[in-house]
């Protein structure tokens, strides 16, 4: 880095630890896109030597623990990053990907919801696979409900009805826009998987809780 030292020497000053610093931000990021964390941290950390106030090069640094799983000193990264820049959603969501790691669930509600706050668009916020349950999964199904009584006769129209629903052409594109799925069974058939969808979320909220 000649031309680094040549501005020293010109004076400089602060400007140029500053461009100093993300130098060895870049280089760590490249490093870890390589799949070199630990060769990425020493990188890092040069940075945040260099200046210590740079809230990206702590947030990466805590990139590149995690990745290797050191996740108390990721932690002390992460909190550093938000400290220093408090809207700064994937400290937030990195803390809560920790404290999901580490069974400590009311925690990181609370840091994922600190996420949406700061930005509803976030994109970043891990799927259960990458928190390292990646047979649990989770849906939202709408349930119609007849009432208690109805007449079988009644019962077999209303099946019919949403039967053809389902079919239609100006149903399937709004269901499309919205990302939903546009599968359906009737009461009887849903009932039957009730019980291994429940063992499956019981599973996962005993591993989640140490319970």
């Amino acid at each position: 880095m000649a031309f680094l030292e040549e501005a020293r020497k010109a004076g400089g000053g602060s400007g140029v630890a500053r461009l100093e610093a993300n130098i060895h931000n870049i280089l760590g990021l490249a490093l870890q896109m390589q799949g070199k964390p630990d060769e990425a941290a020493e990188s890092f950390q040069k940075s945040i030597s260099i200046n210590l106030d740079f809230p990206n090069a702590h947030l990466n640094l805590g990139k590149a623990h995690l990745a290797v799983s050191r996740l108390d000193e990721a932690a002390a990264s992460f909190v550093q990053a938000a400290r220093l820049d408090p809207k700064l959603a994937e400290a937030h969501s990195s803390l809560g990907v920790i404290s999901m790691k580490q069974g400590r669930l009311d925690e990181a509600i609370e840091r994922f919801g600190r996420v949406v706050a700061i930005n509803p668009d976030f994109g970043n916020v891990p799927s259960l696979g990458d928190l390292g349950h990646p047979e649990a999964g989770f849906r939202m199904d709408r349930i119609f409900m007849a009432p208690a009584g109805l007449p079988a006769d009644r019962m077999k129209f209303l099946q019919d009805s949403f039967a053809k629903l389902m079919k239609h052409k100006s149903y399937k594109r709004f269901m499309r826009s919205i990302g939903m799925p546009m599968n359906s069974m009737i009461g009887t058939d849903y009932d039957k998987t009730r019980p291994g969808r429940y063992l499956g979320y019981t599973k996962l909220i005993n591993s989640l809780t140490g319970k």
